[in-house]
């Protein structure tokens, strides 16, 4: 986003063509890339397939095993109504 900013007067399309594209963005998204490599466990050199893999695989494993779900509510305790309500 920052790396976008710098140049307001672009549109998406302008920002990601690929002839185009400002050195800021390109290091930002490289960046990110890492980040990303890093969580899900990935070394080297990955590829955007790599990492559609590993992202699809971590969400599968967090759904199968109910990571996801709503915690229980509760039941609320009965508030005692005071005689002068």
């Amino acid at each position: 986003m920052d790396a976008r900013a710098l140049r307001p007067e672009r549109s998406l399309a302008d920002h990601y063509n690929p002839l185009a594209m400002s050195p800021e963005l390109l290091r930002a998204h490289r960046e990110l890339d890492a980040a990303v490599d890093k969580t899900l466990g990935l070394r080297g050199a990955a590829t955007e397939a790599d990492r559609l893999r590993a992202l699809f695989a971590s969400f599968a494993k967090l759904t199968t095993a109910n990571e996801l779900a709503m915690p229980k509510k509760r039941p609320r305790k009965a508030r005692a109504v005071s005689a002068a309500s």
